[in-house]
């Protein structure tokens, strides 16, 4: 407490008006106004300014022509102010308990610092849906390409199989493999619409998962960054000062 006390009178003084620097002009005209004023109003010598108070007395007490001076001779000196005080001279033990203290403040500052950043970049990190719808369509065109080729290619081949086993083949080749042909690319444009069904069945339970997830997603507030209509907000009533 002495030393919190000691810092506090060396350091955070109050600077206030004291009076104005006494000229030759100045201490004439007190000498006139002490003349003038009661005995018990003073001034030493060794004072180093000219106090409001007797300067309030001297426009009291002088003679209209002597204020015309006074005003004249205070336009020509200089404001006195509180003069700081003379450095206090600290043990051994104090300065290091006034280096702790700063040091403390340092890390409290710093810390608050730390807090108040450390959600500055970090905004939430959105999906690349374009990145995403790019991917998926890619990999549906090729899956609408390769499945009715794949499937038309099986159904040719296993459709010879079937048509020797439950028809009668007539010696000629060339209708048989008409026929496969004709059973493979119906076949394959039968996969083709599941395929497309599919595409458009995955494409809206997609849609509608995204949809949930959006309404899902907490709005956080992040400092100095992201802020939306939906971001929380606080509000804090100003006190009016009497």
């Amino acid at each position: 407490m002495a030393l919190k006390s000691k810092e506090h009178a060396a350091i955070h003084y109050r600077k206030r008006l004291e009076g104005v620097k006494p000229t030759p002009e100045l201490l004439e005209l007190l000498e006139l106004s002490l003349q003038k004023s009661p005995p018990d109003v003073r001034w030493k010598e060794t004072d180093q300014w000219i106090t409001i108070p007797l300067l309030r007395l001297m426009q009291q007490v002088l003679e209209p022509h002597d204020c015309e001076r006074l005003e004249k001779a205070l336009q020509q000196t200089s404001l006195v102010f509180t003069p700081k005080p003379p450095p206090v001279a600290l043990t051994k033990e104090q300065e290091e308990y006034r280096k702790r203290i700063e040091r403390l403040a340092l890390k409290h500052e710093e810390r608050r610092y730390t807090e108040l950043t450390s959600n500055v970049n970090k905004a939430p990190e959105k999906d690349d849906v374009t990145t995403r719808s790019m991917t998926y369509a890619a990999s549906v065109g090729l899956n609408m390409v390769i499945a009715p080729l794949s499937f038309g290619c099986f159904m040719y081949f296993f459709a010879g199989g079937l048509l020797d086993y439950f028809l009668e083949s007539d010696g000629s080749s060339s209708k048989s493999d008409m026929k496969r042909v004709i059973i493979g690319v119906v076949s394959g444009v039968i996969m083709l619409f599941i395929e497309m069904l599919l595409f458009v069945i995955r494409t809206h339970e997609m849609d509608e998962a995204m949809r949930k997830k959006s309404k899902r997603a907490p709005q956080t507030q992040v400092p100095f960054s992201q802020y939306t209509s939906e971001t929380k907000k606080t509000f804090v009533e100003e006190k009016k000062s009497r």
